[in-house]
């Protein structure tokens, strides 16, 4: 589906219909004055030696709109381990 059949060649026109599938769908479902909540799973380990969080950066790099970039907060929320994880995190 996602490849030419026997290439490893991207698909391109079962790509597009995907794409503009999903961006009217993303279109039905929210309006332009919605506030969309975008959740990141970003995992460092302890060995790495983080003293202090920084912001991610991760959405930056895929948003154009200069004045998009300033709404957007970010927060750093614990996650919960079970017991044998929980030293690694």
């Amino acid at each position: 589906y996602q490849n030419v059949e026997g290439t490893d060649d991207v698909n391109m026109e079962y790509f597009s219909q995907l794409y503009t599938y999903n961006k009217y769908l993303f279109e039905d479902i929210f309006s332009k004055e919605d506030e969309v909540f975008l959740v990141t799973n970003v995992y460092r380990f302890k060995k790495e030696n983080v003293k202090n969080s920084q912001k991610i950066n991760v959405y930056n790099k895929f948003i154009k709109k200069r004045d998009l970039k300033f709404q957007i907060k970010q927060k750093t929320v614990p996650f919960l381990f079970e017991d044998e994880e929980a030293d690694l995190y």
